[in-house]
């Protein structure tokens, strides 16, 4: 054989040995980017001495958090199931509505910085009496939180079966 040719040949093989290298290194480090930028949404309660009560909404992820769709269920009931039950009407259905509380409940597109707090709810402070009656009633309310990282990736958080 021509040792031209087999020159040729051989430098086309490496050539396209570095390609197939280079690609696999790119997916590689695409993929390595998607995870090292990955949201992770919680809810936890706070309750403090001076007997104010908080439910936070904690991101402890990678990564900006974008709301698709937050919901919120009494006694296993979801409020698209209940017509249009908003926050505040299942405050009041189990039974703390009337209390001084603040309340924020996240919309579609709201956006949850990586180790950002939003407060869902919040009583502070409040008398022994209003502390008990929420202490009791909170348990019955359930999150169920659809979310999306910076690449479209879905997440799903559901508070009855993180506890």
């Amino acid at each position: 054989m021509n040792p031209e040719f087999m020159a040729l040949l051989f430098g086309a093989a490496i050539g396209g040995s570095a390609i197939a290298v280079k690609t696999a290194m790119n997916y590689t480090a695409r993929k390595q980017e998607r995870i090292s930028v990955r949201p992770c949404l919680t809810v936890r309660s706070e309750a403090g001495k001076d007997q104010h009560f908080r439910i936070i909404l904690h991101n402890s992820g990678t990564g900006p958090a974008y709301i698709e769709n937050f919901e919120v269920k009494v006694d296993n009931i979801s409020s698209a199931e209940a017509k249009g039950m908003g926050f505040q009407n299942a405050l009041r259905k189990v039974g703390i509505g009337g209390l001084d509380i603040i309340s924020y409940l996240p919309q579609k597109e709201d956006v949850i910085n990586e180790n950002e707090n939003s407060i869902l709810l919040e009583a502070n402070p409040m008398s022994l009496e209003d502390y008990n009656i929420i202490s009791t009633a909170l348990p019955r309310l359930d999150f169920k939180i659809l979310y999306k990282s910076e690449y479209e990736e879905a997440f799903i958080w559901e508070s009855n079966e993180s506890s």
